[in-house]
């Protein structure tokens, strides 16, 4: 007798139960989609025990008749295509005809159901994924759907699921999603009998964002909105100072389909780069527009993955339309002071923390305050100090930096002086430095009350990256003086030989002394003078953990970002008024002037009503 037999149908149901229902969360899913694609303006969810003991949902869609209903438990059974050539252009969220069996194979499902032009509904009950019950009954038009005892017949199942409040979270992300990805259903979620969140269903996507996620982050949201050649982006993006350190909340929706996809991701945060530390990732909302046959979700039974056809264009247009919202909004994140209430004071919209932006290195205090003085207005500045090699190690006491970093500085300046440009950003270009605070951030006003604080370190890395970046992409190379000897491990020299091509196109010369040694006789240009070699061996590491991703033009921006880092002012640098003014010009003609090339901010601005909280002028 042969060794292969055909499954029953249960045992079939069950193993692709497998990949279709993997906790509460999948059920949710498949259900409230099957709702969505029935046209139901309200649905209601309801769980008990993160939905192990009992999952409800509640539509008010067109309903099906009792032979839909009993054919509905049937594998591949589904209204939504006919042939294979439906498959080609996918309009609804369901089609496969898995779901229902599949979760009937691991749970006790009841249904009841009623299409609204008729008086009578169904009512059936689905237990080891047979029906045991199928009467008459009376029911409101639409559909609703209890699965009782999740998993209870697949104890291996259950064994995975650690906590039922985290299974409740997840439940809440789906629902929570979809809702964003549908602002005009209106959804509601109970978790034992517990409101965790109703949506109004007015059509207003940033409506529904802020009453799932709050306030705070709908005021932070960009809207974006772009076409070309039949791609459609619009939704919204948290500005760069609100971030996460998971992909979990940037929600995509491809055709109102909610998708995972890290080539989106990377395509968002593209348009972030230099925006947003290494390790952060955006926050977004972002609907995607395209013709039903430029897109395939046959890819997995969870319908989470899509294939897309013309990624490079959605990649491109997504990453360009980000770039472009981001560098035409003011970027300057807002801080709130923490203020100790005083007795007797109940007011609790009182003083509250909302996010520290500013991470300080304390090794820029050199072990002693700095004595930095308020300029006074109109004080003209000398520009002539003595010379300070960007190689040395950062003094005890605070060091004036040379004018000529800061290129061009006017022989004579005060703030009386007006700068020859035209900046870029209205906002920063008001700004009026009137000191320093330990050396390292200058205290400026502007034009809104408050003060803003600037990091010079960070200001002067933006300005030397974005210039540095304009150069044009030759292999010009300044040769050393003394060219130097570099040892390195055997791994470290068979990749520079190997890659070498890349290293030289960038303005690298480097002449193998035979073994693992090298001479390095040329740098490219604008490298700070005596770091050519920690800077060679600090890229060197780099390219040798990214060289599978990284490319020539990638290359030679990790290089700039790492000569703007070294050779920008430092943090402990005493800078002089005029030097305070041309940082900020020429910070305000950048093209991105809000953060470092490494995401930290340059600048933040503690408005006049959080100083007035501080003095308790306001309560």
């Amino acid at each position: 007798m042969g060794k292969i037999k055909i499954l029953d149908d249960f045992t079939a149901n069950k193993i692709a139960a497998g990949e279709v229902v993997e906790r509460p969360a999948s059920v949710i899913k498949e259900l409230v989609e099957n709702a969505l694609d029935a046209g139901s303006s309200k649905i209601e969810i309801q769980i008990f025990r993160g939905g192990l003991d009992k999952i409800t949902v509640i539509d008010n869609g067109e309903g099906m008749d009792r032979e839909d209903a009993r054919l509905a438990f049937h594998r591949h059974a589904t209204s939504k295509i006919r042939n294979d050539a439906d498959l080609d252009a996918i309009a609804t969220l369901g089609f496969r005809g898995e779901a229902l069996p599949s979760i009937a194979a691991v749970s006790t499902v009841e249904v009841r159901t009623r299409p609204h032009n008729e008086v009578c509904g169904a009512r059936l009950i689905v237990e080891g994924g047979k029906i045991v019950k199928d009467e008459d009954i009376g029911c409101p038009a639409g559909t609703t759907i209890t699965v009782s005892n999740l998993f209870a017949n697949v104890p291996a199942r259950l064994k995975n699921i650690k906590s039922v409040s985290l299974e409740a979270g997840h439940i809440s992300d789906v629902v929570g999603k979809l809702a964003v990805a549908y602002p005009e259903v209106s959804f509601s979620l109970q978790h034992d009998n517990r409101f965790l969140f109703k949506t109004s269903g007015n059509g207003d996507m940033l409506d529904i964002i802020a009453s799932l996620y709050g306030t705070e982050t709908a005021r932070a949201l960009l809207p974006i909105n772009a076409e070309r050649d039949g791609i459609g982006i619009n939704g919204y993006i948290a500005r760069p100072s609100v971030t996460r350190s998971t992909r979990n909340h940037q929600t995509f929706i491809v055709n109102r389909r909610i998708v995972k996809s890290r080539p989106l991701s990377q395509a968002l945060e593209q348009g972030y780069h230099s925006l947003i530390m290494t390790g952060r990732y955006p926050v977004a909302f972002l609907n995607i527009h395209l013709p039903y046959n430029l897109i395939d979700p046959n890819v997995h039974p969870a319908k989470m993955e899509v294939r897309l056809f013309v990624l490079d264009k959605i990649s491109d247009l997504l990453s360009s339309t980000v770039k472009d919202a981001l560098s035409s909004n003011t970027l300057i994140p807002e801080t709130k002071i923490p203020v100790e209430k005083p007795s007797g004071i109940q007011n609790r919209n009182q003083a509250q923390y909302v996010q520290q932006f500013l991470d300080v290195d304390e090794g820029h205090y050199h072990g002693k305050q700095a004595e930095c003085s308020l300029v006074k207005e109109g004080t003209p500045v000398l520009a002539e100090l003595p010379d300070r090699s960007l190689a040395d190690e950062p003094q005890k006491e605070p060091q004036d930096i040379p004018l000529n970093m800061l290129q061009d500085l006017p022989r004579r300046i005060s703030l009386d002086t007006p700068y020859n440009y035209f900046p870029k950003d209205k906002v920063i270009a008001g700004l009026r430095p009137i000191g320093q605070i330990d050396c390292t951030y200058i205290v400026a006003q502007g034009r809104e009350a408050g003060l803003y604080l600037i990091d010079q370190h960070a200001a002067h890395e933006r300005i030397l990256y974005e210039k540095n970046m304009q150069v044009p992409t030759t292999n010009y190379s300044q040769l050393l003086a003394i060219p130097q000897h570099i040892e390195l491990t055997h791994l470290e020299a068979q990749v520079l030989i190997t890659n070498i091509l890349e290293f030289q196109a960038i303005g690298f010369v480097i002449e193998h002394f035979g073994g693992d040694s090298f001479l390095l006789r040329g740098v490219p240009g604008g490298f700070p003078p005596g770091e050519e070699k920690k800077i060679f061996l600090d890229l060197l590491d780099y390219f040798f953990n990214n060289q599978h991703k990284l490319t020539n033009k990638a290359l030679r921006e990790d290089l700039i970002i790492m000569m703007s880092c070294k050779a920008a002012i430092k943090a402990g640098d005493r800078l002089l008024q005029g030097q305070m003014e041309k940082l900020l010009a020429d910070l305000s003609n950048t093209e991105l002037p809000y953060t470092c090339p490494h995401g930290r901010p340059t600048v933040i601005h503690i408005s006049g009503y959080e100083l007035e909280k501080m003095f308790k002028r306001v309560l």
